[in-house]
């Protein structure tokens, strides 16, 4: 229903808050709710990672994003997520892949958005940490004529 997506919004809002605040306490709390509410809530579930990732619990954090993948393997945001994870623990060509797979889901789009934008400044990143400077710079024109 509507009540329930605008419930589910707002809790959202909230987690997101509550996470940057570093008040991880409120965060699981609305969580808790949001999963009462829905849950299979990808966003909720994204959340969740990000929290378990803020814990330092980095193998947590991907499997819940696999876990999350395999539901929803087309959803832009938790590819985005993982090559995030991936990068920040030096994985860099496990990164490049979901980057990769977050470009394609979000490469279905003609315009230039700032999520296209920033994920391929992030993946032009990680190819220069990996030496693949010709591929970066290929990348990088595109952010160039942007």
């Amino acid at each position: 229903t509507d009540e329930t997506r605008q419930i589910l919004e707002k809790l959202e809002l909230q987690t997101r808050i509550a996470l940057a605040r570093g008040e991880d306490a409120s965060a699981e709390e609305f969580i808790i709710q949001a999963l009462a509410l829905e849950p299979q809530h990808i966003p909720i579930q994204l959340l969740q990672s990000k929290r378990d990732f803020f814990r330092g619990e980095v193998p947590a954090a991907l499997a819940r994003l696999d876990t999350l993948l395999e539901r929803a393997p087309n959803e832009s945001e938790a590819w985005l997520w993982k090559g995030q994870i991936l990068a920040a623990s030096g994985a860099y060509l496990q990164a490049e892949k979901a980057y990769r797979r977050a470009l394609e889901e979000i490469g279905q789009m003609d315009v230039m958005t700032l999520k296209k934008y920033l994920t391929i400044a992030q993946f032009t990143e990680i190819l220069r940490a990996q030496g693949k400077a010709d591929e970066a710079a290929t990348y990088q024109e595109v952010l160039d004529n942007s």
